[in-house]
């Protein structure tokens, strides 16, 4: 079911709702609505343009609500369309939270949300590729949305054109420390062993580290699919 489409400050939105089992293996469990709005340029509708999906982090945030033609999508939308999922769970997608879980036993909650992790995220993204009649689309994953993507890779990499990650180190300059986010003198107070992992981080992990391209190359010789990754320290 798709709501009506809209225009704002130059994109086209449409919103589409999609309903999907909570199991892929076992379809007596019943279903759930998936949630994504497509974003293009206006005139771009019919456009041959390839997809770009974005997988949010989190886990268990929505895809942001777009508020104009800036940000990475004013980039994106350059080359691509854009497909904004509300992950299974979150947004306008079937709600998880205390009163949706409310009726069931703990056992119960357990295996009802075994089934909103990155392999059943990935599962609804393939059935609205499908729905939508697309041979092969590129992702883009952010944060949790990276796993997203690595999930995607390991199971329907036939599907995918491109993938890009996005990874953020953000690092504070204080008088008596570099911390590893703004809210650094709390997590430095409740979480002290952040401190000597902060210290030794830069050393394997930043982009240009050894640890990092290591990881990408090997990556890279497993999975024949162009990929991009980009860091911020």
């Amino acid at each position: 079911m798709n709501a009506q489409s809209f225009i704002d400050a130059g994109l086209h939105y449409t919103p589409h709702s999609f309903t999907v089992p909570l199991d892929y293996q076992d379809a007596s469990k019943g279903t759930i609505e998936v949630f994504a709005r497509a974003v293009c340029l206006v005139g771009d509708e019919e456009s041959t343009k390839p997809w770009l999906v974005y997988f949010q982090g989190g886990p268990g945030f929505p895809s942001p609500r777009q508020n104009g033609n800036n940000g990475w999508v004013k980039r994106a939308l350059q080359e691509y369309r854009v497909l904004l999922l509300d992950q299974r769970g979150t947004g306008n997608s079937s709600m998880v939270n205390h009163q949706t879980l409310a009726h069931f036993t703990p056992q119960q909650q357990a295996e009802y949300l075994s089934h909103f992790r990155a392999d059943n995220i990935v599962r609804d993204a393939e059935y609205i590729r499908e729905q939508f009649g697309v041979e092969k689309w590129a992702i883009l994953g952010q944060s949790f949305g990276g796993f997203c993507s690595l999930t995607y890779l390991s199971l329907f990499p036939d599907s995918l054109l491109q993938s890009w990650f996005k990874f953020f180190y953000l690092y504070e300059q204080t008088k008596n420390s570099n911390s590893i986010c703004s809210n650094s003198r709390v997590r430095n107070t409740k979480f002290p062993g952040v401190i000597s992992l902060r210290n030794d981080f830069p050393t394997w992990a930043i982009p240009k580290g050894g640890f990092f391209r290591d990881v990408v190359s090997t990556l890279r010789k497993l999975v024949n699919i162009p990929w991009a990754v980009s860091g911020r320290r």
